[in-house]
């Protein structure tokens, strides 16, 4: 989970019928793809920090889905 410092909005892609714009999201599921294990691993100690992440949002549409707003994972970095 990625609390943001700040609210973000989203815009929907009009060619995707799933996702939906989202206004003031506090929180992001982070979602892991490949080695779920080893990339949680990786970034187990940075719980707690200020990060940057980079990835590619979605919209939730199922129970699994936490938050509103999701994002594939491409990498997460330490603010210095």
């Amino acid at each position: 989970m990625l609390h943001l410092a700040t609210p973000m909005c989203t815009q929907a892609d009009n060619n995707d019928a799933i996702d939906a714009p989202v206004a003031k999201a506090t929180d992001v599921q982070l979602v892991f793809t490949g080695d779920a294990a080893a990339r949680y691993r990786h970034l187990q100690p940075l719980l707690g920090s200020l990060v940057q992440c980079q990835g590619t949002l979605f919209s939730a549409i199922s129970g699994h889905h936490h938050t509103s707003v999701l994002m594939t994972v491409g990498r997460c970095d330490p603010i210095q």
